[in-house]
């Protein structure tokens, strides 16, 4: 390295597994989310391909599972965010 150079490795461990799953994908009305290893209460937030936010609701659920209305949104690929606590966990969802 030279001197003004500076390198960083970051390493993230974590014992328990974070995962969710969207159905159907692609979707043109309604997803369900099935949540595995998050609190009841969970932040989930729709970002279109630039980054903007077009949804984001709190959802409470004692079984892991919810539904979430995506009829008004444009055709177009979409993340979805849940975040719970210090848990945030992001997958792609196809609007069609």
């Amino acid at each position: 390295f030279l001197d003004d150079e500076v390198a960083i490795i970051l390493v993230i461990e974590s014992n328990s597994t974070v995962d969710f799953s969207i159905s159907p994908n692609p979707a043109s009305e309604m997803i369900q989310i099935q949540l595995s290893n998050f609190s009841s209460e969970t932040q989930v937030i729709l970002y279109n391909i630039q980054g903007q936010v077009v949804l984001s609701e709190i959802k409470n659920s004692e079984n892991g599972n919810f539904a979430i209305n995506v009829s008004d949104l444009a055709l177009g690929m979409y993340f979805v965010q849940l975040q719970s606590e210090d848990k945030t966990v992001s997958k792609k969802l196809i609007k069609n």
